[in-house]
């Protein structure tokens, strides 16, 4: 344990120099989740196996056994909206990819959200 908290704290102060250039720290979780927070007035504390994080907007907590990245960003990636699906729309995709870009089937799709490539472009869908 505190060889993780000594390593996530390396990495923070490591990462540090260059965050000024990204509005967004982004955290994922070992199923998948995805949340950003805005790095403006940001802080990060560790306390009972927990990573604390409060910006001006609020404070979320992310369990550190659970937390698999986290890395700042330019966008905030995790504004998926729920798109409607039609058959169509999945017959006409060519390639569809987890959210860990690993390549998946049709039968393999379940609960979650997924990139679709298809000859209309490249969207997220939000699998129900």
């Amino acid at each position: 344990m505190k060889k993780l908290l000594v390593t996530f704290l390396t990495i923070g102060t490591l990462q540090t120099a260059f965050a000024y250039d990204y509005p967004y720290l982004l955290f994922q979780t070992s199923d998948g989740s995805m949340q950003a927070l805005a790095v403006e007035e940001l802080t990060i504390s560790f306390a009972d196996g927990q990573l604390v994080a409060t910006n001006a907007d609020g404070s979320q907590t992310f369990p550190l056994a659970q937390l698999s990245k986290m890395y700042f960003s330019a966008d905030d990636i995790t504004d998926i909206q729920t798109v409607e699906q039609t058959a169509a729309d999945i017959d006409e995709t060519t390639e569809i990819y987890d959210l860990q870009g690993r390549k998946v089937t049709r039968q393999q799709m379940r609960q979650g959200i997924y990139i679709l490539k298809s000859k209309k472009g490249i969207r997220k869908v939000n699998v129900k």
